[in-house]
């Protein structure tokens, strides 16, 4: 398996930063490995750089591990931001969050592959934060904004913690179509097609706008 990633950025896009390289290179291995199994070498290995560069970016392993979690957190972070100061009804706003975030999920597949690999038990022996964090930033986010539409008469007042699990259920759906099922064409189009129809199940009548 090692093979398979060892080298994998020495000669990679000339856009990507030293720094980006680095994550890159560790999220693959985190994913395929575990944490605990994959070593410095490798990674500084497969990011094509010495030792000493990811020490003096990342300090240690411990450290690109919390970085990665981060910067998935940062992103999301702003996704939701932008969402939530949309002036659109809500349905269109958990569209818009769903959309994009399925957009954001497909240009960088490995760090889902890590958040896999620490959910089923590959990953052993983490450092004290854990990336489900970034699950529950988007679970959060997502119930807040089915609130935000019960509040204001666009759904039905049924139980907003269903609704957001049905919601959420369909990302990882889709997501689960990308990484194991990609000929069945999951992605995008048909995220926003399920989600509309659970928008549309839970909408309040005459209030459905998408």
């Amino acid at each position: 398996m090692e093979g398979s990633v060892q080298n994998s950025y020495c000669n990679g896009d000339q856009d990507l930063s030293t720094r980006e390289r680095l994550m890159r290179a560790a999220t693959e291995l985190f994913s395929q490995k575990g944490y605990a199994a994959t070593s410095v070498r490798e990674i500084v290995t497969a990011a094509g750089v010495s030792k000493p560069v990811l020490y003096y970016y990342f300090k240690n392993k411990e450290g690109i591990y919390h970085e990665i979690i981060r910067h998935g957190l940062e992103l999301l972070n702003g996704l939701i931001a932008e969402v939530r100061t949309m002036d659109c009804p809500v349905s269109e706003k958990i569209l818009q969050l769903f959309a994009r975030t399925i957009e954001m999920i497909r240009e960088d597949m490995q760090i889902i592959r890590l958040m896999y690999a620490v959910q089923y038990g590959i990953c052993r022996e983490l450092p004290e934060v854990n990336l489900v964090d970034i699950q529950d930033c988007f679970d959060n986010a997502v119930l807040d904004l089915v609130e935000q539409g019960i509040v204001c008469g666009e759904f039905v007042r049924d139980d907003s913690e269903v609704m957001r699990w049905v919601l959420v259920g369909a990302l990882s759906v889709s997501i689960d179509m990308m990484i194991f099922r990609p000929e069945l064409g999951g992605g995008k189009d048909s995220l926003v097609r399920m989600v509309t129809m659970i928008l549309r199940g839970f909408a309040a009548p005459g209030r459905m706008k998408v």
